[in-house]
């Protein structure tokens, strides 16, 4: 009877024990020859359609080979005077077709002929060039000027000018008043004087352009440290103006700023501020 118990009590120890043996393995903590089935990836980690590279980053077979020298919302202009922006004739070569020419057409014409390092385009017309204007610039060194036009200047990657310069973005200007303003050189009134401010090229003391184009003016110019310019139509018959018009003010010793009538503002080139500057409102 005693070996019985003890059989008994045996078998139910080495079944507890197998319990025990197969529930560990079960829980997987006794290495065993179970394949063990890779987990699916979530369809939440799947590569987002949006992030396959966008059609429009692929270079523009219109494109390839030019890089824009403009800063970005203005224009710019080649030239081969590293000093000052000024046109020379011999610098270009007037593409056949323009002013009706595309800008693809503008850069075909620069990559088949040797001598081009870049060009210039007028995406619309500005008043001075008109739309689907294009030159050749065959200069060997080139700078590239910041203006407030329509033009832009592209270098022609596959025979780079040397040197080359990048475009400067505009200077930093400070409007003199919430109100219309003119900048003077007097003291004791708002009166006009020509000689206070520089001419253009057209022997113009104001001439009719664009806000960018009047600071980039300024900027160029050593000897400008304000600018007068027109932001609407002037509502002061007697001194009638236009939008647009802008004036360069030349003199370094002293500045006048005095309210006015016309819809126009003084602005101080803070690049090349005047020495005194006094305010007459």
């Amino acid at each position: 009877m005693a070996n019985t118990t003890a059989i008994i009590i045996i078998v139910a120890i080495l079944f507890l024990v197998g319990i025990i043996v197969f529930a560990l393995w079960y829980l997987g903590y006794i290495p065993g020859t179970t394949t063990t089935t890779p987990k699916t990836p979530d369809a939440g980690t799947t590569p987002d359609a949006g992030t396959t590279p966008d059609a429009g980053t692929t270079p523009d077979a219109e494109t390839t080979g030019f890089r824009n020298l403009s800063q970005p919302g203005l224009g710019s202009m080649c030239r081969s005077d590293m000093d000052k922006p000024t046109y020379q004739a011999d610098d270009f070569v007037v593409v056949a077709g323009t002013p009706s020419i595309s800008l693809a057409q503008c850069k075909n014409s620069c990559t088949a002929d040797k001598t081009c390092t870049a060009i210039i385009y007028n995406d619309y017309d500005n008043g001075k060039n008109a739309e689907g204007s294009c030159l050749k610039f065959v200069k060997s060194q080139l700078r590239a000027w910041t203006t407030g036009d329509t033009q832009t200047c592209y270098v022609n990657n596959a025979n780079k000018p040397d040197p080359l310069s990048e475009t400067n973005p505009l200077g930093s200007y400070k409007g003199t008043s919430p109100t219309a303003t003119v900048c003077r050189n007097n003291k004791a009134s708002n009166g006009y004087n020509s000689a206070d401010y520089r001419q253009n090229a057209d022997k113009k003391t104001n001439y009719t352009t664009s806000i960018n184009q009047c600071k980039s003016d300024c900027d160029t110019n050593p000897d400008c440290h304000a600018i007068m310019f027109a932001d609407s139509v002037a509502i002061d018959d007697k001194n009638a103006g236009k939008l647009g018009d802008c004036y360069i003010y030349t003199v370094k010793e002293n500045l006048d700023i005095w309210p006015s009538n016309d819809q126009q503002m003084c602005y101080v080139n803070n690049g090349n501020p005047p020495d005194t500057v006094t305010s007459h409102f």
